[in-house]
């Protein structure tokens, strides 16, 4: 089993939203795991955080409360991945991102919601 953590803290001054003199930072972590069931074929999961209240590197956005915030998230991340050969595989993974109860900036059904599910199949080959 292989496992991989990180962790970033960033700050930057003069950019806090209530106060554009006082600094602002973010931090992110993320914690994955993967085990290879054989040779060609492997599972993994991963998870994840990422807080940027003060739109350093994220867009600015207005809340559910008419706050300005950057986005604020969590997500969960696991697959199966099967290697065809050397140089080749082919993913299904399935991925949930959970935004700050107030952001819903996302647009599911006709309604706007703070949580994004999506399955997705990958391809790749390397030279």
């Amino acid at each position: 089993m292989k496992v991989l953590a990180g962790v970033d803290y960033i700050f930057q001054q003069n950019s806090s939203i209530s106060d554009s003199s006082k600094s602002a930072f973010i931090y992110s972590g993320i914690l994955t795991f993967r085990y290879q069931l054989t040779q060609k074929l492997g599972v993994y999961a991963r998870g994840e955080l990422f807080n940027d209240a003060n739109g350093i590197l994220t867009a600015k956005v207005y809340d559910a409360q008419n706050k300005l915030t950057g986005f604020v998230l969590t997500g969960e991340t696991a697959g199966l991945e099967y290697k065809i050969s050397d140089n080749s595989y082919i993913r299904l993974e399935g991925r949930q991102i959970q935004m700050d109860k107030d952001q819903k900036i996302f647009r599911t059904d006709g309604a706007y919601t703070n949580t994004r599910t999506e399955v997705m199949l990958h391809a790749g080959v390397w030279f």
